[in-house]
């Protein structure tokens, strides 16, 4: 869903500047902003994409998802909170013409406890956010993405989306305990957890999670960002990954469950499962975050920053492509608009009579 903030609100800046202006034709075309405005999109389980109407500097802004929560029926009944989506930010050179592929990730599936069961499940992770571009005929070149944090286990929480992949040699967030999945690197998925009640990796931008004995990895970007299915033994069913590579979580009649990891530009890895020493579940790992040096001017980034519980992304155009800010009028605009104001406001003190 697109949420405008600005003039653009009132359904009339939008089509009249961009037509007026020449840079732009009438017609169905989804334009990513229609002035000096922020656009949301917010979670909708699908692709969404827009045109950029004119050459220049863009903020855009990502917010991955949160994980879902893991939980046990007691007595103690306990809930443990899936971890929070990471934040980025940066300002990016575009043109007029390019078009932006958007994924806002989901919030990763929580299972509630059962009562009379005391059975762990733990939390699916959540999905990451993706700024995708794609210039002319080229194929799809991620510009920004936010990774989202893993489900909650079956004990504690779970792991935030990280803040940065600085090179292809720095993995993604793995999972904990025995038996846990690796995290990705250079836009793979997680890796699936071995130990029977472990979650499923998290999907990366071009590779999918890995399965967990009993669920499955959440797909990459490329492959269309579902979230991974959940499945247990003997009808013990964990929880559902969210809509941008999340993992599925597990449940698990012995020891813990291990939560999914969460998507991103490398997904992060399935959580393990309790052993004699220690019966918590393990937390999946957190999915990365990425900004594309060659489009960026700069990017500010931080570990579970989310605050909507879903995904969200925003863009904002900031200058023209000679530098100049948007959004201030010109002097001749500023006399015209005055004018205006100055002969409705007579008109009203001096209404006109009927003859």
């Amino acid at each position: 869903m697109r949420i405008l903030h600005g003039l653009a609100a009132v359904g009339l800046l939008v089509p009249a500047v961009l037509i007026a202006a020449g840079r732009a034709e009438a017609g169905p075309v989804n334009y990513c902003v229609g002035g000096p405005i922020n656009v949301g999109f917010t979670y909708t389980g699908a692709m969404q994409s827009c045109t950029i109407p004119y050459a220049g500097t863009y903020r855009l802004i990502a917010y991955g998802a949160d994980g879902g929560d893991g939980s046990i029926e007691g007595p103690p009944t306990d809930i443990y909170p899936g971890g929070k989506g990471a934040v980025i930010a940066g300002r990016f050179l575009l043109e007029a013409g390019d078009v932006l592929t958007i994924l806002v990730g989901g919030r990763g599936q929580s299972v509630p406890p059962q009562p009379g069961t005391a059975i762990p499940f733990a939390g699916g992770g959540g999905g990451g956010s993706f700024i995708v571009l794609q210039r002319g005929g080229g194929g799809p070149v991620p510009l920004l993405i936010a990774g989202g944090g893993s489900g909650g286990p079956s004990e504690f929480g779970g792991q935030d989306g990280r803040a940065v992949e600085d090179s292809p040699g720095v993995p993604s967030g793995a999972g904990k305990q025995d038996g846990a999945g690796a995290g990705g690197t250079a836009g793979t998925g997680g890796g699936g957890a071995t130990a029977a009640g472990g979650g499923a990796g998290g999907g990366g931008f071009s590779g999918d999670g890995g399965n967990g004995p009993t669920s499955t990895g959440g797909l990459s970007f490329l492959n269309g960002g579902a979230g991974g299915t959940p499945g247990g033994p003997g009808g013990c069913i964990g929880a559902a990954g969210g809509f941008g590579g999340g993992g599925a979580g597990a449940c698990s009649f012995i020891d813990g469950a291990g939560s999914g990891g969460g998507g991103g530009y490398s997904g992060g890895g399935g959580g393990g499962q309790g052993n004699f020493l220690s019966s918590d579940g393990g937390a999946g790992g957190g999915g990365s975050s990425w900004y594309n040096p060659q489009f960026a001017l700069d990017f500010f980034a931080t570990a579970g920053g989310n605050i909507f519980g879903d995904g969200q992304i925003q863009i904002q155009w900031l200058t023209d492509e000679n530098g100049n800010p948007v959004g201030v009028p010109e002097p001749g605009s500023l006399v015209l608009l005055a004018t205006g104001v100055l002969l409705l406001a007579q008109r009203r003190r001096h209404p006109r009579k009927a003859g």
